[in-house]
């Protein structure tokens, strides 16, 4: 997960990064009764019920013979992406774990002035460590904490400490639902770490690894607890900054528990919007970056560092445009919803009476952020903002005269070019767009097809064959080689070849570019991570040998397994031209491909269809007058008549471009001609 700017975790800025993420899997969601909250009189408010988290099955494997039918958009449009389980994936790497309890019986009862050693993850390093903190305060909510020897501000701490238990937290729990509580230290109450070992950019993070045994994870701590950065909090003048990360931090701890596997843009939208939840004032610093960039991917987040901040404004706009037009009380439904992303907000809306899916209300989104004016065309809203002064977006092209010969662009998917016609007269506008993207910048090693691990936050799509090996005899070296191409986020996300005699208990094995080391205890052992390189930033084709000698005399599975955190995610990982020497067989999925059983993994040619939404905004002195949706055509081309243009009758064109899983820009072309 890089991002810490998102550290191990999930982030959000604010003015410094603020994070918060990586998540694992907790105890089985199940009835919880409801806890006390700390009430406005100090003493202790009851909470609504706490209702039970509905949980997704694990989708059955499906045999490759039945994706060879589909195309990739087809597949994509039918898998189930299996949830990161992290006790469960250490259960089948070590059964002895079977036992481990998913929470402690007894809380530990901490007092005032306790000491204890927490392990915190520094952004700058990529690394964790080790530090001694105090108990310097508790609710009926929260146990607060601070670095043993660290100055700070004990009054302020605490004023907005008490705020946070007897304000924010009833608020948000109201509308997202509850964290895991008692959960896995079995203490109602939760915690917050404040130190000054996080790094240089982040204000907090919440890491869900802390939500299971060291046992799954070397540096949990085994606590529903989030990290402050106390140089962070001791440079503030206004400690509602402070206050607005306790909220952020904690919609991603109440997530975690409602919804794992939630695509991060949407998560970190939803702690963006924490803060007004809880009654504080929006704050539109990220809305400025979004505003600059328009053309940015709604649907993904960035792997560099520090290059966020338009996602976090994009994201909170979003939420922001679904909370005026839904109702706050629809974001509960949303973080509830099992299904992630885009097709979890359809899925939301669907479930809380709305006819409307994701990509028409995107639509309607990308108006509104043009045009900001709520009251236009008697809808209510919808193509503005009532609570937030937004900025002027910037346009990818200012059209003063015409005609325009043809210009060549791009724009991302889920991203929108805005066209701002200035000039006079009647004209026409000629859009042609492409018809196909790709998944990742790569073809198949051999023939048409290959798999593709999928991608996604806090998966693990898994590919999985079972060889016989019984033919061969005990001590003779046996191999398998596999063409691999990756591209996965480095150190928090990773790909294994695991073996198993039984397909129950596996084995993770080598290969020639695996990794060992573990700097964010996400490893679960040798992995491909970053990138398949040969000298190149870009990733390659590499072949990858493993050694099966100890398999030889029975069966084998192989399962190609890739495992992502709650964070970033990568375009993945192909695998070509699986190989066993010593079988004869050499499998370059062309054929028949019935021994392959698919949990998500996609048999693709790596093409997607590429859609497109192109929107004509009317505009009589600056007010919105009209919008229309032009359709464009199976050969991506569309065409519209503007008239009139000119005393103050101005127009904008906004293309945005529509294909999933993919996050490669889409290509297209305008001219205008006169009429």
């Amino acid at each position: 997960m890089n991002h810490l700017l998102k550290i191990t975790i999930i982030c959000c800025l604010l003015a410094v990064i603020v994070a918060g993420c990586a998540g694992l899997r907790g105890p089985d969601a199940a009835a919880r009764p409801a806890q006390p909250s700390v009430g406005a009189g100090g003493g202790v408010a009851a909470l609504a019920p706490a209702v039970t988290v509905p949980t997704t099955p694990e989708p059955e494997p499906v045999p490759g013979s039945v994706l060879a039918h589909l195309s990739t958009e087809e597949q994509l449009l039918q898998a189930t992406i299996p949830r990161r389980d992290p006790y469960g994936l250490a259960v089948r790497l070590d059964p002895d774990l079977a036992a481990l309890p998913a929470a402690v019986a007894e809380p530990n009862g901490y007092q005032v002035g306790d000491r204890e050693i927490f392990w915190v993850h520094n952004a700058d390093t990529e690394r964790n460590l080790e530090l001694e903190a105090e108990l310097v305060y508790k609710t009926d909510v929260v146990n607060v904490w601070v670095e043993s020897g660290r100055s700070y501000d004990h009054e302020r701490l605490i004023s907005s400490i008490d705020r946070f238990s007897r304000m924010s937290y009833p608020k948000l729990t109201a509308i997202f639902g509850r964290e895991w509580s008692p959960g896995v230290d079995g203490d109602v109450r939760l915690h917050v770490l404040h130190n000054a070992q996080m790094g240089s950019s982040v204000a907090g993070y919440y890491y869900s690894a802390d939500e299971y045994s060291r046992l799954v994870n070397p540096f949990s701590n085994e606590k529903e607890i989030f990290f402050i950065n106390l140089n962070f909090v001791n440079g503030l003048h206004d400690y509602t900054v402070y206050e607005t990360v306790l909220a952020h931090e904690f919609q991603h701890m109440i997530h975690w528990n409602q919804d794992r596997g939630e695509d991060l843009w949407l998560n970190e939208g939803l702690s963006e919007f924490a803060q007004e939840v809880a009654d504080y004032a929006p704050d539109t610093i990220f809305v400025f970056a979004f505003g600059s960039y328009p053309d940015l991917q709604l649907t993904t987040w960035s792997p560099v560092p520090g290059a966020n901040s338009p996602h976090y404004g994009a994201a909170y706009l979003f939420v922001a445009y679904l909370a005026q037009r839904f109702g706050p009380q629809f974001l509960g439904t949303l973080v509830a919803e099992q299904a992630n992303g885009t097709e979890g907000v359809t899925a939301a809306l669907q479930a809380a009476g709305f006819d409307v899916d994701f990509d028409s209300l995107f639509a309607d989104w990308v108006v509104a952020n043009w045009a900001d004016e709520p009251q236009a065309l008697g809808e209510d809203g919808r193509y503005g903002y009532w609570m937030i002064d937004l900025p002027a977006f910037t346009p990818a092209d200012q059209l003063s005269r015409f005609p325009v010969d043809e210009t060549a662009a791009e724009v991302s998917n889920y991203g929108t070019d805005y066209i701002q016609f200035l000039g006079e007269g009647d004209i026409t506008f000629h859009f042609a767009g492409d018809t196909e993207t790709v998944l990742a910048p790569t073809n198949a090693v051999s023939g048409r097809r290959m798999w593709w691990s999928n991608r996604g936050d806090d998966a693990n799509p898994r590919l999985t064959r079972e060889f016989d090996l019984s033919a061969l005899p005990a001590g003779i070296q046996v191999t398998m080689t596999v063409q691999s191409w990756w591209d996965i986020e480095q150190n928090y996300d990773y790909g294994y070849v695991m073996a198993s005699r039984d397909g129950q208990g596996w084995a993770i094995l080598a290969g020639d570019r695996t990794r060992t080391d573990n700097p964010t205890g996400n490893a679960l052992g040798a992995g491909y991570t970053g990138r398949s390189m040969a000298g190149g930033a870009a990733p390659v084709w590499v072949t990858e040998q493993y050694d099966l000698s100890a398999y030889t005399g029975g069966p084998l599975w192989i399962q190609f397994s890739y495992v992502t955190d709650d964070g970033v995610n990568a375009a993945g990982w192909f695998i070509d031209d699986v190989a066993i020497p010593a079988l004869g067989l050499l499998d370059d999925f062309e054929g028949d491909v019935d021994a392959w059983q698919s949990e998500a993994w996609i048999l693709t040619d790596n093409r997607l269809p590429q859609r497109w939404i192109v929107q004509l905004l009317e505009f009589e002195v600056g007010h919105l007058t009209a919008v229309r949706r032009v359709p464009v055509d199976d050969q991506g081309r569309a065409t519209l008549d503007v008239d009139g243009l000119g005393k103050g009758r101005t127009a904008v064109i906004a293309i945005s471009a529509l294909a999933p899983a993919t996050t490669e820009p889409a290509k297209y072309r305008y001219w205008v001609t006169n009429r």
